[in-house]
């Protein structure tokens, strides 16, 4: 009964448009959070381990904050896909503004990674989107098969970001060059647009529509 609910669950394209925005967003928080970060910290600007985690630190409270000031904005805005639309429009920037990025200041560096924390954890308001769509009945398929789709997309993002910095020669220290570490960040942008594309067929549930339907009942 379960397979066969969870098919008739994969047969919505609406839950394929939700996947594709969950699938690059996360799939970029937790690429460049888990994966990258040090990495490019250490090729581009030379940081030793004690500077790194200094960063990294940052970068992860300012992701635990912004996951807690996420949650309010639907209400507040009277919007869900209007937040999404917004965070994954702001998060694109960030990617494209790291893609950019010059400097060699470690102030520069640890703000606009922070900036990218800030505006990263996008999943809540995309879930309280998808619940919206869907019967009660259904709310638990419906996760389930966004988050295999989700996490797919994870693991081919890091495959993917792999190949990009693979594509550049390393120098005598086995450090990847600036321009590896950019590319990575203008394809994850660009990817962060596509699925906002993607995600914008979607029809919009205003939390105050809820409470009304809510109120008739």
């Amino acid at each position: 009964e379960t397979i066969i609910g969870l098919r008739h669950v994969l047969r919505d394209t609406r839950i394929y448009s939700f996947a594709a925005v969950t699938a690059v967003s996360v799939g970029a928080l937790v690429t460049i959070r888990n994966l990258w970060i040090g990495p490019y910290l250490h090729d581009v600007f030379d940081l030793d381990i004690v500077a790194r985690g200094n960063v990294i630190f940052a970068v992860s409270l300012t992701w635990i904050i912004a996951a807690i000031l996420y949650g309010p904005l639907d209400r507040m805005f009277d919007t869900r896909r209007g937040v999404v639309t917004g965070g994954m429009l702001a998060f694109a920037t960030m990617n494209a503004l790291l893609a950019i990025n010059g400097s060699n200041s470690v102030l520069v560096v640890t703000i606009l990674l922070s900036g990218f924390a800030l505006f990263a954890p996008i999943a809540p308001p995309i879930f309280a989107h998808a619940r919206s769509l869907f019967p009660d009945t259904h709310s638990g398929r419906v996760f389930t098969a966004i988050n295999v789709c989700t996490w797919s997309g994870v693991f081919l993002i890091q495959m993917g970001t792999g190949a990009i910095l693979d594509a550049f020669p390393v120098d005598e220290l086995g450090r990847s060059p600036a321009i590896a570490y950019r590319t990575m960040f203008v394809a994850l942008a660009v990817g962060l647009l596509l699925a906002l594309i993607i995600y914008r067929r979607l029809e919009d549930v205003p939390p105050s529509a809820e409470q009304d339907h809510s109120r008739s009942d």
